[in-house]
């Protein structure tokens, strides 16, 4: 508990925090004016689940849903579906290195600070692999594994995490993070949200040709 204690005080004093061997040099970080909690991902998306299962009791919803064998075989796929994307991200990606500069990102939303502050963010843009069809594909996985699991396991509350952490996702952290990004990388960040989708591949491919249609009509 001290240590953690003094880790924060490190971070918010802008001390160095470096990672041997992980290429992740923070030092010099300007944390002046941040404020909040010391606020762990994990425990953001365990609070989404809180709110999923409260929602679920004051609504009256029922905890199990009668769904048909196919349904929960559809889950399992959608279960299986994640992991394989996840893998596959993390093929492209160093997985310490996105996940330390994600976290770096999501702690400095949670302390107030804005998005032109430093944040210690390591990792490249990396447009390759699954990032060729959704620009978040980590949390893409998370979202087909846990969906999934509502539907293997017929539980109303999981299902409406799901529909939470969608939520989460999609107004509040991404919309935050690719602010970093655009600061980060400029015009390349620009040019590939022209061209891929936030969250949900394909869907901008779609929505382009709808577009380019009407115009020729």
């Amino acid at each position: 508990m001290n240590g953690l204690r003094r880790l924060r005080r490190k971070l918010c004093a802008g001390e160095i925090l470096c990672r041997r061997g992980l290429g992740v040099d923070v030092s010099g970080w300007s944390w002046q004016g941040c404020r909040g909690r010391f606020v762990s991902h994990p425990l953001m998306v365990g609070g989404t689940y809180a709110v999923a299962w409260l929602a679920t009791l004051l609504l009256g919803l029922p905890p199990r849903l009668g769904f048909s064998p196919v349904v929960r075989a559809v889950g399992w796929a959608s279960v299986a579906a994640g992991v394989v994307v996840g893998g596959w991200v993390f093929r492209y990606r160093n997985p310490v290195v996105m996940i330390s500069s994600t976290y770096a990102t999501f702690r400095k939303m949670f302390h107030g600070c804005q998005v032109a502050e430093e944040s210690g963010r390591s990792d490249p843009l990396v447009v390759g692999g699954p990032q060729k069809y959704t620009r978040n594909p980590l949390y893409f996985a998370v979202l087909l594994v846990i969906f999934g699991w509502g539907l293997a396991t017929a539980s109303t509350d999981v299902l409406v995490w799901s529909v939470a952490l969608l939520g989460w996702f999609s107004l509040v952290l991404i919309p935050f993070e690719e602010k970093e990004l655009q600061m980060l990388f400029g015009e390349r960040f620009s040019e590939y949200v022209e061209n891929v989708p936030m969250l949900v591949p394909f869907t901008k491919r779609k929505r382009l040709r709808r577009s380019s249609a009407a115009s020729k009509t």
